[in-house]
């Protein structure tokens, strides 16, 4: 029988620094958002696949008016694309996507249980008109819609715009780690790495915004912009109406998300297991096995599934391997026989 052991590795090269936690933004549903216009080009070029997730925790009494997480609204302030809390023609305590599909109003309404004032992960990923809802790494719900955002488009998180750019249904409630790739994730990914903060560097990643910077619940009145992490530049946010003091309508401590030390490495070695560590500063991997393993295939996957690295072996014990090439960022290591299969995260500097 084929066993699969999932595992976390993380090395230090420094001082160790476990626990740590990031910060995460409060919105106080009465006239705070951040405007994201800066991603408009880049978004419109994933029309085909794209994935979009983050962390949120809201109450739903307190969003029944529709409050609005993520937006694409048009030109001239019509909605072309949300993601929000659902409301009072919903029928459900899930999120709510609306997409206007050729002139009509269209909507994909989950069902598991979101607005209950705890933590929970979001991802909705698009692919040639397949929408796919994921609640905490399940599968929430699917649907056949076409998706399509065009040059000109207006983004926002936290409020959506009515048509004359007035600004509406505000979001009450905390984001974390929201993420816009140009590649459709796979529910395993996303599972993997719902978890862990990314580096900036992943492939296929457009935006990302996990809302460090500041001091949570503290004086951040001199701040004005909501750094992007991913390496395309002039994608940084606005922050529009915050009070940027004190608990609410600010940055604040992160809820939902632990983060680690970037160079960490967290071991849960189990036994008999191949053990997996960086050598050469970060420029080379070694696994070793605790037995010799017959007919061992060993691989590494990037973020988007996509194999960058594989080789094969009669017979196995200890190998190194070259990953100089390989660009900062998380990856998944794989290493398999007929046997068992023990899956490995890998954070690359």
């Amino acid at each position: 029988m084929k066993t699969i052991l999932y595992f976390s590795i993380f090395l230090f090269f420094g001082q160790a620094l476990f626990g740590q936690i990031g910060n995460d933004m409060h919105f106080d549903g009465v006239d705070d958002y951040v405007n994201l216009d800066a991603i408009s080009s880049h978004i419109e070029d994933a029309n085909d696949n794209f994935s979009i997730e983050f962390w949120c925790n809201y109450n739903g009494e307190d969003n029944y008016d529709y409050g609005v997480i993520f937006s694409a609204n048009d030109s001239t302030g019509g909605n072309r694309f949300l993601i929000r809390a659902a409301g009072p023609i919903d029928d459900t305590d899930g999120i709510v996507i609306y997409i206007n599909e050729f002139g009509e109003n269209q909507y994909i309404r989950g069902d598991i249980l979101v607005g209950d004032g705890r933590c929970h992960h979001i991802a909705l990923t698009y692919e040639e008109g397949i929408c796919s809802l994921y609640v905490d790494g399940v599968l929430d719900v699917t649907a056949n819609r076409t998706i399509e955002f065009e040059t000109g488009d207006l983004y926002s998180l936290g409020q959506e715009y009515d048509l004359g750019m007035i600004t509406s249904d505000f979001y009450e409630g905390e984001i974390d780690e929201f993420r816009i790739w140009n590649k459709t994730i796979s529910e395993v990914i996303l599972n993997i790495f719902k978890d862990e903060e990314l580096t900036g560097a992943e492939p296929y990643l457009i935006a990302y915004y996990n809302f460090n910077e500041g001091t949570p619940d503290g004086d951040n009145t001199g701040l004005t912009i909501l750094d992007n992490g991913s390496v395309t530049l002039g994608l940084d946010g606005t922050l529009m109406n915050f009070e940027l003091l004190g608990s609410t309508s600010n940055f604040t401590v992160a809820d939902c998300i632990f983060i680690s030390n970037d160079m960490a490495i967290e071991a849960a070695i189990i036994e008999n297991e191949p053990q997996i560590q960086f050598i050469n500063k970060l420029l080379e991997l070694q696994i070793k096995a605790a037995t010799q393993l017959l007919d061992t295939e060993i691989k590494i996957h990037d973020i988007s599934g996509k194999i960058v690295f594989e080789a094969f072996f009669p017979s196995f014990e200890m190998e190194s391997f070259d990953i100089s090439h390989l660009n900062a960022g998380l990856y998944l290591v794989t290493v398999s026989n007929s046997e068992n299969e023990s899956v490995y995260k890998l954070l690359k500097q």
